[in-house]
């Protein structure tokens, strides 16, 4: 039934087509016009127009009219007939396949273009004056033509990911199961994989809400990553994750409040913001004001709009990043060191996540009452007054940066056994409680020494030690040694 519905309506896009379609004319290039649209059109791409203006530099002046890179446009009839007149042509001609005429419009006209802008700026490029052939749609033509038209993409640029997964969950959010199975297809041509990672986010419903922030803001959608996306779900750390996520959202919904303003963010507005600190570093600061009063950057706001903006930017950034779905992706490479790390303490079920297990460890461990552990130095805990939540949430974040602190940003890194022991042992005596730590513990090379120490000190053959304090001495002597503070290079 689907796959005959499914045909139904191609028989008639088919149909809107032929009915709606005037012809070809070779028009000039500062006459076609890309109006933007967040959800259907792109934002230039420079790289990509650079690339095409050296394959068109290394043709001649007739690649750059070919039949195959036709652009569609749309245009009222009426407005047609004015050009057909003025250009001397019969509407006829536009029709004939083995003809197509040259079209003129009066001064100041836009012919408005459905996709190509990156093919028409690299000829623009090259050669501002010339012509390209343009197939004349009537500007009255239905939503699933143009939709079709608008998608076709025909020797454009790959589609980025982000730009996927806002076409797939638009046509799932207005339940167009005909153009959502377009694009699934799409990609499955592209790439199984990043198929199967999109369809494992729409498993879990709170990453797809928080990945949904894209549909909000458009131009976040250039930093998206199927690619590597499985890997969020392979760490197990999803409130970790999530945390990260609706932090991205905070931060660009305080830069621009209004829902509207942030649709009409572009690529290099968060090109030029993200992972840079304004409020915080001078040359950042400098560099991106000067962008912004040329007006390469948010571009779309009048002067005053950029002011508040940059306002807001600087308030914000004054003592963090400015982050994207982009420094995302960037940071889960550098995530893997630490999740290795907390992964040696914990025993993982299946239904666990990595924070879950961490607090059943915590909560079966040394914890205090109204009391927790603060770490001051690498040798210095201390304790703080605080309640049960206060104690794990602090317990939480102070193990998490213990593990950064002792990861490489290398993805095939990984910690070594003396590692994870120093890294246990700081667990423990944070109130972490697992038979991991344990295990650690019992084989760092810190107990080891106490324990070869105890047992030289008074040899086995003519004294023993109380052997149910035995391990309470080996324990007081590794903690001894954590007191030692490391040499400053001044020392």
């Amino acid at each position: 039934m689907r796959r005959a519905r499914s045909i139904e309506r191609e028989r008639r896009i088919a149909a809107e087509r032929i009915l709606k379609l005037r012809g070809a004319a070779r028009v000039k290039i500062e006459v076609l016009h890309f109006p933007h649209d967040p959800k259907n059109s792109r934002d230039v791409d420079d790289k990509h127009a650079e690339k095409l203006t050296a394959l068109l530099k290394a043709g001649n002046e007739q690649d750059i009219s070919q039949f195959r890179s036709r652009v569609p446009a749309i245009i009222d009839q009426h407005q047609l007939e004015d050009a057909i007149a003025v250009s001397g042509i019969s509407a006829e001609r536009l029709l004939d396949p083995h003809d197509c005429p040259e079209l003129d419009f009066p001064a100041g006209f836009q012919l408005e273009c459905l996709h190509g802008q990156h093919r028409i700026k690299a000829a623009a490029n090259i050669h501002p004056g010339s012509r390209w052939v343009v197939d004349l749609y009537l500007a009255d033509l239905n939503d699933d033509l143009k939709t079709a038209l608008i998608e076709e993409y025909s020797f454009e640029k790959q589609p980025d990911d982000g730009e996927i997964y806002c076409k797939i969950r638009e046509y799932q959010i207005s339940r167009n199961l005909y153009f959502e199975n377009r694009w699934w297809a799409r990609l499955y041509a592209i790439s199984e994989h990043k198929a199967r990672n999109l369809k494992q986010i729409l498993r879990y419903r709170e990453f797809m809400h928080a990945f949904d922030l894209q549909l909000d803001i458009p131009a976040l959608k250039w930093g998206m990553r199927l690619s590597t996306s499985h890997k969020i779900f392979a760490t197990k750390c999803y409130e970790e994750n999530l945390c990260h996520l609706r932090y991205i959202e905070e931060v660009w919904n305080e830069i621009l409040p209004d829902a509207q303003a942030r649709q009409k963010l572009n690529r290099a507005d968060v090109k030029a913001l993200e992972l840079t600190a304004p409020g915080a570093c001078k040359a950042d600061r400098e560099q991106l004001y000067g962008q912004l009063r040329g007006g390469k950057i948010f571009s779309a706001f009048n002067e005053q709009e950029r002011e508040d903006i940059w306002a807001k930017v600087l308030s914000i950034s004054s003592d963090r990043l400015i982050p994207s779905f982009y420094s995302y992706f960037e940071d889960m490479n550098y995530f893997q060191g630490p999740v290795k790390c907390i992964k040696s303490l914990i025993e993982l079920s299946p239904r666990d996540s990595v924070s879950s297990a961490l607090l059943r460890a915590f909560r079966d461990g040394n914890r205090r009452v109204n009391q927790y552990v603060v770490q001051e130095s690498e040798s210095r805990f201390v304790l703080r007054p605080g309640d049960v939540s206060d104690g794990e949430d602090f317990a939480l974040r102070q193990i998490w940066i213990i593990a950064m602190r002792y990861s490489e940003a290398k993805l095939e890194w990984k910690p070594s056994k003396a590692t994870l022991c120093e890294i246990a042992a700081h667990a423990y005596r944070l109130g972490f409680k697992s038979t991991p730590i344990l295990n650690l513990i019992q084989g760092s090379a810190d107990r080891q020494i106490a324990h070869k120490a105890l047992l030289e000190a008074r040899r086995p053959d003519r004294f023993k030690y109380d052997s149910a304090a035995f391990e309470d001495y080996i324990k007081q002597m590794v903690r001894f040694f954590s007191t030692a503070e490391a040499l400053t290079e001044e020392e």
